[in-house]
């Protein structure tokens, strides 16, 4: 997702995701005890990524974008 160059072609993908029942399968990992914790990690990066982009304030990216650059 980091790599999409335009924000229209982003929420294109995004929709089809969840479109695709993404949603469902990221509470039910999230929920369960023995999830990959790498799997919970970047089903959270995608979560905040989404705030992030309909312009909630989110620390977890800030802090992010501050490491890449």
């Amino acid at each position: 997702m980091n790599a999409i160059p335009e924000q229209d072609l982003f929420y294109d993908v995004t929709d089809a995701l969840e479109e695709q029942g993404l949603e469902k399968v990221i509470i039910h990992h999230m929920n369960r005890k023995t999830a990959e914790p790498e799997l919970l990690r970047q089903f959270t990066i995608y979560e905040e990524v989404l705030r992030h982009e309909d312009g909630e304030n989110s620390q977890m990216i800030d802090q992010m974008e501050d490491i890449r650059y």
